[in-house]
């Protein structure tokens, strides 16, 4: 850890965030992180914070994908890209909620929509 000012972006790893940085990049929860590395689950917390705030990454799923070399900015352009370009089918209810005991349920519900929508 840093203790000669604030943790920013591209600061350099420790040892012993590299350590948790693959064990987050594995999936590890905090409590799995704590017993690999014989360390309390406060001391991970702390680590996992400062490793965020190094890789410029908000979540710990963001935190993996950076592990594994993948470009977060590649990743929403492509999610991006996609959402363009679907059309997005008309919204069906499944089979058995139709066909359900509730037709009642089903039909109040579409006089939810319809009254919010007119």
């Amino acid at each position: 850890m840093s203790f000669g000012g604030p943790i920013k972006k591209g600061d350099q790893m420790s040892p012993r965030e590299e350590e948790v940085f693959r064990f987050l990049g594995a999936g590890l929860m905090n409590k799995q992180i704590a017993y690999e590395l014989g360390i309390g689950e406060a001391t991970v917390k702390a680590l996992v914070s400062t490793v965020l705030r190094k890789t410029g990454t908000c979540t710990r799923s963001q935190l993996a994908l950076v592990c594994h070399g993948i470009s977060l900015a590649e990743e929403l352009t492509k999610a991006r890209a996609a959402m363009i370009d679907r059309n997005p089918p008309p919204l069906c209810l499944p089979a058995q909620v139709v066909e359900s005991d509730a037709p009642g349920l089903l039909a109040a519900g579409v006089a939810q929509i319809e009254a919010a929508a007119g």
